[in-house]
């Protein structure tokens, strides 16, 4: 009978054991089970459920930081119709500072987005130039804003 008492405590301990070891990154979360079975709990926001195989374990870790979705302020600006094939990026948070990772027409690069301007467009008065140069403030200069002139849109 002693025997058996320690070889179910060394199998507890060894199952423990494993449990720490299956975090890539951080510790599990404690006394959350969300493996398969009437008990299953889901795992919080930023992380994952990580089942063993042979159901030894099923234990919440934390998400990888790249792996949570950063989106960056501002939007891209319009891709040319030809850009570099180069895959620079795949999204923002591989970019540095405020960039965002932008299509350039062919690959994606990290570019400086277009920051919504506290700008308004001026009222038109009467009928403009009937000339379609932007259709958002992305096909715009840097500073000046899509706007209607009556008729048309011009970048002002």
């Amino acid at each position: 009978m002693k025997q058996n008492v320690v070889i179910v405590l060394l199998v507890v301990c060894i199952s423990a054991i494993d449990a720490q070891k299956t975090c890539k990154f951080g510790s599990p979360l404690p006394s959350v089970f969300c493996g398969r079975g009437p008990n299953h709990q889901d795992c919080p926001t930023g992380y994952f459920c990580n089942i063993d195989p042979l159901d030894k374990f099923a234990v919440c870790c934390p998400q990888e930081l790249s792996l949570i979705e950063v989106t960056k302020p501002g939007t891209c600006p319009k891709p040319p119709p030809i850009g570099s094939c180069v895959e620079q990026c795949s999204s923002d948070k591989e970019c540095p500072g405020g960039q965002k990772c932008c299509s350039n027409g062919c690959g994606h690069t990290c570019q400086t987005p277009i920051v919504r301007s506290q700008r308004t467009c001026p009222i038109p008065s009467g009928f403009g130039t009937c000339v379609e140069e932007c259709s958002s403030n992305a096909d715009c200069p840097r500073g000046r804003i899509c706007c209607s002139n009556g008729c048309g849109h011009t970048c002002q």
